[in-house]
């Protein structure tokens, strides 16, 4: 994986490194921190002992907040707004782990199609989608139904429903199951 996002050929690298991720965020939120930027920038590869595969670790906590906090004015950046989630760029209200699972499946957009999840879009367009037109980004047409269900549940407009970091990690997707 490039050092700031783009496309990871193999598909099994991707459902490794979304493991990683996913299990770095489980660490991070049964803390009770929600990291509130998770983007390719915010993840540090590493080269290991075997050829061609990397560790993943989230770095870069400017941002992140305890869980349940409220959010208040001065927290005008609750992220990187590509990888913002609905709730993020709302009217505020408490900070929760879906933040960052909504940021997670923006990622594995990226990996998957080398591009942004949401493509050639302004920041203020990417808002006005979100807000007015209740959109999500585009799950890739050439991924395997496990993973556009993964997809699914981290892009669950409903920040209630949408899927937890622990919960993602036993899905099929990344679990192998």
């Amino acid at each position: 994986m490039q050092r700031s996002g783009g496309c990871v050929p193999d598909e099994i690298d991707v459902r490794l490194y979304t493991w990683m991720v996913l299990n770095g965020l489980s660490r991070i939120h049964a803390k009770g921190v929600v990291h509130c930027d998770i983007k390719p920038d915010n993840i540090l590869v590493f080269p290991t002992e075997h050829d061609g595969i990397y560790q993943l670790k989230i770095s870069d906590f400017g941002l992140a907040k305890e869980l349940s906090e409220a959010a208040t004015d001065e927290d005008e950046n609750l992220g990187t707004t590509a990888y913002m989630s609905p709730e993020a760029v709302a009217p505020r209200g408490e900070i929760v782990t879906a933040l960052d699972i909504w940021s997670l499946g923006c990622v594995v957009v990226e990996m998957i199609t080398g591009r942004d999840a949401w493509p050639c879009l302004a920041s203020v367009t990417i808002v006005h989608l979100m807000v007015t037109r209740e959109k999500t980004p585009k799950i890739p047409e050439n991924m395997p139904e496990t993973g556009k269900d993964f997809l699914s549940k981290c892009f669950e407009r409903d920040p209630r429903k949408r899927w937890s970091a622990q919960m993602l990690l036993d899905h099929p997707y990344v679990s192998g199951g």
